[in-house]
């Protein structure tokens, strides 16, 4: 075959592969190899051909040939960097596409997958340094904006962002990935309405990306639209069976809404799907906490650590994790690894692994050393891990549970295993009124704010106000944070001694608490503390309370002396304070 039946030959091939002929085309790529082996080519279109086929090892090596034949053709250099994303070798694919760049500084196409490639390496100053390249070299390339937007989002550049994803959308309004990142940014921002205008034009462009659909749907659940949110996620599975991750959303939907059943279906969907999501395995958990299921729960509950969220809580532990063997005359570090009452409630198994005969080092969080610092069978506490530590075995408080396989028939639940400190105590005691006729009340109306689920649990200490209606009652606040703030701004007949400032950890409130006929809380940590102490406490309840509650109880297998008050519907907290303000009166009249 001369050169000129090969270059023939090659027009023919490269009709037949652009009309989507590709047997055709390979055919003849191989006839042009038979003649003449050496003809890079027909050698990289073969590669390309692979890449088309998802035959991406293939894919590279012949590219590569061509490469070694014909170093100077930056296709060949380009078509490789997109074969190396295809096998996730980024850094390699970020070197192909600067050597493309090198060999044809015009091609608009590589400058852009050199930028997109950079940002998912998440070196987004250099990203943003080749998108301003890019533009001098093609203005009108919207792909370029769209990758910058992308940079300038994750550098926080927000209405930066903004007008890079608009500026991709005013030069081709059909920018599927430019409608979607606009509409993801406006979400973040909290123009939820925006957002999901956005949405919806993206679903438009691409009605069956199952992305789009998703994506809509979260945005409409934080709208606190769940019907809508609800039929958006069950579009994007109805596009995608194996969608886990809008299997897992739709769970956290319906759980929202209190369709626990059907939440539960989907996340046993997801993790069919995908047994390797946490989220979903942790969100099951504690889906069936809540529903009393504790066998399968507590395993379940397991996943936490592999959740993101809860990966950075893990310390760098010197000895092994226990279990279950012998602790007798080992020492054990315990810990917790979440919030001030999750600390409070598990600190219960504390005597059951002393009563194996171990010593006990407790980690806890600065606010609550004091409270744990003569807590029965802890023999050291501290706030910080120290490498310098000897203990033999380490092991999370939230896991006891599961290690002594605790039903609700079993729950250790000891009336009062915390206890005040006695000075402390006795120096509170004179700051409370001393009349055995008059009740004496602890609030406490809000959570932190930064808990993902705090804006159905708090509510404003104005909105019990009615509880005043009750004659000659003592109320003090419990309240700690900017909340605390609202005891000193309340209607008229209405009074709560604010002790904010003077409650600085665990231990304070613990002083207070022992000296008071009620406590009176959201699900907080005070509600724990006062349940630990055996204190009559009463627990307001949003609609889908949290898993510890469990569901349809006014009491609770943790904590003997407690009594639950829910909502009946989302958000209503009317029924609830009216309910809390009968029951204030009748427990008056009996004291």
């Amino acid at each position: 075959m001369t050169r000129l039946s090969v270059q023939q030959a090659m027009h023919l091939a490269t009709e037949h592969h652009q009309a989507g002929r590709y047997a055709q085309a390979e055919q003849v790529y191989r006839q042009i190899l038979a003649a003449a082996p050496k003809y890079a080519p027909a050698i990289h279109m073969l590669g390309v051909q692979a890449l088309h086929a998802g035959k991406v090892p293939q894919a590279i090596d012949l590219i590569q040939q061509s490469l070694a034949i014909d170093p100077n053709e930056a296709f060949f250099h380009y078509n490789l960097g997109l074969a190396l994303i295809a096998s996730e070798q980024f850094e390699k694919a970020a070197d192909a596409f600067r050597q493309t760049i090198a060999l044809r500084p015009t091609l608009a196409e590589a400058h852009s997958n050199l930028a997109a490639t950079l940002l998912y390496l998440r070196r987004f100053d250099e990203t943003l340094q080749v998108c301003d390249q890019a533009r001098i070299m093609n203005a009108e390339n919207p792909d370029i904006y769209n990758v910058r937007g992308a940079a300038l989002k994750q550098t926080h550049r927000y209405e930066e962002a903004t007008a890079a994803y608009e500026q991709a959308l005013s030069m081709r309004p059909d920018h599927f990935d430019a409608q979607m990142n606009l509409a993801a940014i406006r979400r973040l921002q909290g123009n939820l309405p925006e957002a999901i205008a956005g949405y919806r034009k993206a679903v438009a462009m691409r009605p069956s990306q199952p992305l789009a659909h998703y994506q809509l749907a979260n945005a409409l659940d934080d709208d606190n639209q769940v019907d809508a949110a609800i039929d958006e996620f069950e579009k994007a599975i109805a596009l995608q069976p194996n969608y886990a991750d809008a299997e897992c959303s739709l769970a956290a939907t319906l759980h929202r809404v209190g369709r626990y059943e059907q939440a539960i279906a989907a996340c046993r969907r997801g993790i069919a799907i995908s047994s390797d999501v946490p989220l979903l395995k942790f969100n099951l958990a504690l889906m069936l906490l809540l529903q009393g299921q504790f066998e399968e729960g507590w395993q379940l509950h397991e996943a936490r650590w592999d959740v993101d969220k809860f990966k950075g809580r893990q310390i760098n532990f010197l000895a092994p994790r226990w279990d279950g063997s012998d602790l007798s005359g080992k020492t054990i570090l315990l810990y917790g690894e979440q919030g001030y009452g999750d600390t409070i409630q598990f600190s219960r198994y504390i005597s059951m692994i002393r009563d194996r005969g171990a010593k006990v080092i407790l980690g806890v969080l600065p606010p609550l050393v004091r409270l744990f610092r003569n807590f029965p069978g802890v023999d050291q506490v501290f706030a910080e891990h120290n490498p310098s530590m000897k203990y033999d075995f380490h092991y999370p408080l939230m896991s006891l549970p599961l290690m002594f396989k605790t039903t609700l028939e079993t729950i250790p639940a000891a009336v009062r295993y915390i206890s005040a400190d006695p000075l402390l105590a006795s120096q509170w005691r004179k700051r409370i009124p001393d009349d055995p006729g008059k009740p004496k009340i602890g609030l406490s109306w809000a959570g932190r704010p930064t808990h993902p689920g705090d804006r159905l649990r708090s509510l404003p200490l104005a909105s019990l106000a009615t509880l005043a209606d009750v004659p000659n009652t003592w109320f003090c606040s419990l309240q700690k944070g900017d909340a605390a703030d609202q005891a000193n701004l309340l209607p008229n007949g209405f009074e709560v001694t604010n002790f904010s400032q003077q409650i600085n950890d665990f231990a304070d409130a613990a002083a207070i608490i022992e000296h008071l006929d009620l406590v009176i809380t959201v699900d907080t940590a005070t509600a724990h503390l006062a349940g630990a102490m055996g204190k009559r406490v009463w627990v307001l309840l949003p609609f889908v309370p949290d898993w510890r509650w469990m569901l349809g109880r006014t009491d609770s297998p943790w904590y003997p002396t407690m009594r639950l008050f829910r909502q009946t519907a989302p958000g209503d907290w009317a029924p609830v304070i009216e309910a809390l303000r009968q029951s204030l009166i009748d427990l008056h009249s009996r004291m």
